[in-house]
């Protein structure tokens, strides 16, 4: 979940986008790979994880149903 947190303050509070900023792909590509990986994520843990992939895709509203 911090690496979830940490993307998604990257990405609203410093106003990054994983298409200009190099660093930032890769930290959301690396959360990618650990949550397939990943056997202990829950279901919820799993949404947030999309979340964080569809706001990073630009679905900047579509995020929200995945944090209720």
């Amino acid at each position: 979940m911090g690496h979830v947190v940490r993307n998604m303050v990257k990405m609203i509070g410093l106003s990054k986008t994983p298409r200009v900023d190099v660093s930032l792909r890769q930290c959301i590509e690396r959360l990618m790979d650990l949550s397939e990986k990943s056997q202990n994520l829950t279901d919820r843990e799993r949404l947030h994880v999309k979340a964080v992939q569809q706001f990073a895709d630009g679905y900047h509203f579509c995020y929200l149903l995945y944090f209720i």
